[in-house]
């Protein structure tokens, strides 16, 4: 009795354990095979042929766009109903009823876009879309609307074993080609355009390995959560005769192009997020390790409306030197300068004027009415830290001697919290002063406050300012600088002075000011070859 008892214990078990599997399976692939899988940039690079110059990703899902529903988004869900609005009247005016909620999104699970090589004009690329099919059996239920619709023609064909659909009416004779396998739907311009994905998806090249050759634009393409993503693969195929055509350049010149380039556009917690890497036919920075600690903006102060902060303005000099004649007129103004500075200042350009410029620095504009550089309004500070302040002082002196040939011109010194300054003063008042604090930092204030050493050293810095923290906390911590701009501040400031001053603006242009916070901007590498560019739009949140 008791060996029966295991045996039907044995039994009931294994059967349990086959249900479960087979429950199991099933789920897993009825989920598959009947629902359907949201596509995903990787998941779609697969089927795109390698041939492809550049890529595109939209997101659909409304979890990821409600997103910008916690802000101002300056008239931004009017614009896209307003798009939306427009698109259903085109489809209208084909005879196509099409319901967004009802026949689109329950199976719309991502859209790609893919740009292919056009023999016949390289100016207009053939256009792909892969769309992910989430629930396959809406999506046949879309297909069998379409094809009962009386005002288009449905027309079948084979290709691979895949079937191909052309769908035609009065108003386009020429029609659209797409098909469905696996999870995605494949749409085209052409019948050669459709039959090109069908090959890549039968085992033909696909653009997969290409995004995963590079090691920064794989990184920018794998983040999660992207609402837009773009990828160029081949870039000088849209601006290499663009470049050609419109500089004038000698034949042996070497201009570092842009070999691809990868695009995300994101919403974070401040608000928008544009970031672009690109990767470089060769090295455009010269000392690509030379990253800013920031410590300057602690120097700064907290009411400032712009900063522009980095490192080594000597070497970003000698880039602008080095590639000169890429910009004739450029090249002629530097020749005019540097002829100004060494006739009559006596200095060199790239010795004297930017030979001590070797360290961070930090530039920073704020409004102060009573104390304004010459009476505009605006207050200019530059900070900067140098390895080679005998040269800086040398410099200095030089103009200095310069200076006072002006009979309106003078020169004084003056010492604050044991700092000397140098300050240039006109009838109307201080011009500008200028002096070394903390040994090697060097100062240059550009206004008729007395004493700034006073406002660099005790003052709340931008450090402590909310919209500066906010828009800059999710950009890259090893970058070059940050281009910072406190919009709201600057609004501000602007209707105090002016109450009319935005009054005949219009209403789109002060939807976008009202919903504006700051924007940072900074730069920034992996290695030699490959750059990106962030910027950050922080936007207000809704009440």
């Amino acid at each position: 009795m008791t060996v029966q008892k295991k045996n039907k214990l044995g039994i009931g078990v294994g059967i349990s354990l086959l249900v479960l599997v087979g429950a199991g399976l099933g789920y897993y692939f009825g989920r598959r095979f009947l629902l359907g899988e949201e596509l995903t940039p990787s998941r779609g690079a697969q089927i795109i042929p390698a041939s492809a110059v550049a890529t595109g990703f939209i997101s659909t899902d409304i979890n990821d766009w409600q997103q910008l529903e916690q802000f101002d988004t300056f008239g931004g869900r009017e614009a896209i109903e307003e798009t939306w609005q427009e698109w259903r009247a085109e489809l209208e005016e084909e005879n196509i009823e099409v319901n967004y909620q009802e026949d689109i999104e329950p199976w719309l699970g991502g859209l790609m876009i893919a740009f292919l090589p056009n023999a016949e004009d390289i100016s207009e690329p053939d256009v792909g879309l892969i769309a992910g099919v989430k629930n396959k059996l809406k999506a046949r239920d879309f297909l069998n609307k379409i094809k009962d619709n009386p005002d288009t023609e449905v027309i079948e064909s084979e290709y691979q074993n895949i079937t191909v659909y052309q769908i035609i009416s009065d108003q386009d004779p020429e029609g659209i080609w797409f098909t469905f396998y696996d999870s995605q739907a494949v749409i085209g311009v052409s019948q050669t355009v459709v039959e090109q994905f069908i090959d890549t998806y039968r085992g033909a090249d696909s653009i997969a390995p290409i995004k995963e050759a590079n090691e920064a634009t794989r990184q920018k393409l794998n983040e999660s959560n992207p609402l837009l993503q773009f990828y160029i693969t081949d870039y000088n195929y849209f601006i290499d005769d663009v470049i050609t055509d419109s500089l004038d350049l000698p034949d042996t010149v070497e201009i570092p192009f842009i070999e691809t380039a990868a695009t995300t556009f994101s919403i974070q917690d401040h608000g928008i997020n544009l970031s672009t890497v690109v990767s470089l036919s060769e090295s455009l920075y010269s000392e690509i390790g030379s990253t800013t600690s920031h410590q300057l903006i602690d120097k700064i102060p907290e009411n400032t409306i712009f900063m522009l902060d980095g490192i080594a303005i000597k070497n970003i000099w000698e880039q602008v030197e080095n590639n000169r004649q890429l910009i004739p007129e450029l090249d002629e103004l530097i020749t005019l300068v540097e002829s100004f500075s060494q006739d009559f200042l006596n200095l060199n350009i790239r010795n004297d004027v930017f030979g001590w410029m070797d360290g961070e620095f930090a530039f920073a504009l704020s409004v102060d009415q009573n104390n304004s550089f010459a009476d505009t309004g605006i207050k200019g500070l530059f900070l900067m830290e140098t390895g080679d302040r005998p040269l800086g002082e040398s410099t200095l002196s030089r103009l200095e001697q310069f200076a006072t040939f002006d009979t309106f011109l003078q020169i004084e010194r003056e010492e604050n919290e044991d700092v000397s300054s140098t300050k240039w003063i006109t009838p109307e008042g201080q011009l500008l002063s200028y002096g070394w604090f903390e040994n090697n930092r060097f100062f240059l204030n550009l206004s008729q406050e007395e004493n700034i050493i006073n406002t660099i050293n005790n003052t709340p810095s931008l450090n402590n300012n909310e919209t500066f923290t906010l828009t800059t906390q999710t950009l890259p911590r090893n970058n070059f600088g940050y281009v910072y701009f406190d919009i709201e501040r600057t609004v501000n400031i602007l209707n105090e002075f002016d109450p009319n001053l935005f009054a005949d603006t219009p209403t789109e242009a002060e939807q976008i000011i009202n919903a504006l916070k700051g924007v940072a901007i900074t730069s920034s590498s992996l290695d030699p070859n490959t750059s990106q560019l962030d910027i950050n739009i922080s936007l207000q949140k809704r009440n």
